[in-house]
């Protein structure tokens, strides 16, 4: 029992579900970490002959929500050049390069990139976990191949998006 106090599992049915002449005892077990998740849990009579009764349960199961991930990310496309230039000729390199580190100098050249280079970001699905790599790989193939399709019209390019 030490091990289910660790766990914090609690033994969910409380009625003696193997029946012998002179008592009964629980046999058949349900344990449950989240008693809210159980809908319904009932010992029943057994259909077949036996000596002991069935036990039945519903749990609610739903899937785990997964927030929107959002990255962030330097879209240097649309970097501001004559800034960054700017930027990287007015920095106080002479007081960074004194030192014995390169910390402070990595500090001011990354300070200088944030001011030039603007941010973009980008939502990001979280796909199901059977999703795997290869199959986000294959979705994109088979979206590329449409988009190509719809673009040229032709007949091979629609049996290629068809038959890929």
């Amino acid at each position: 029992m030490n091990a289910l106090n660790c766990t914090q599992l609690v033994e969910e049915i409380t009625r003696p579900n193997h029946l012998v002449p002179s008592s009964g005892t629980i046999i058949d077990l349900v344990f449950s970490n989240r008693p809210d998740g159980l809908i319904s849990l009932d010992v029943i009579d057994n259909p077949v002959i036996s000596d002991h009764h069935a036990v039945s349960f519903n749990v609610l199961l739903t899937k785990p929500y997964s927030k929107l991930l959002v990255r962030n990310f330097l879209a240097y496309h649309k970097t501001d050049i004559d800034h960054l230039k700017k930027l990287v000729h007015l920095a106080p390199w002479n007081v960074s390069m004194d030192e014995n580190s390169v910390d402070n100098s990595w500090d001011i050249f990354t300070a200088i990139v944030r001011d030039s280079v603007p941010l973009k970001s980008r939502k990001q699905r979280k796909h199901s976990p059977w999703v795997t790599n290869d199959i986000k790989q294959y979705i994109n193939i088979k979206h590329r191949l449409f988009r190509k399709a719809k673009r040229i019209g032709s007949v091979s390019a629609w049996d290629d998006y068809k038959y890929s």
